[in-house]
């Protein structure tokens, strides 16, 4: 059992529709540190190679904002390779924002 928490980045490489980072966002709390003293708590991360899924990652992702009534600020979903580059998050939220996978605490591989 993985004991995540607030302090805790959560990355899901091979994420495939987002099921596991979209559990761990809405199940934990992780991301509720806010990081550099700003509005960023990007904190739970899944990367999916394959368009179709991660397209399908995004509708769920939206669906459960749906449901749950929440903006989930602490999930990012990436269209991307994780195997064959580093991964970093430059998104709208983040901007000036990168990490890389080695700098998170829980990962999940999954293929």
């Amino acid at each position: 059992k993985a004991e995540i928490t607030e302090h805790d980045t959560f990355y899901d490489l091979g994420s495939g529709i987002g099921n596991v980072v979209l559990q761990v966002a809405a199940q934990t709390n992780v991301g509720e540190i806010r990081l550099f003293d700003s509005d960023l708590s990007i904190r739970c991360i899944g990367v999916e190679i394959r368009r179709e899924l991660h397209s399908i990652s995004l509708e769920m992702r939206d669906l459960l904002e749906k449901e749950t009534d929440r903006k989930y600020k602490n999930i990012e979903l990436i269209h991307g390779n994780a195997l064959t580059n580093k991964v970093h998050i430059l998104s709208q939220a983040s901007g000036f924002f990168s990490r890389k996978v080695s700098d998170s605490s829980v990962v999940l591989f999954n293929n």
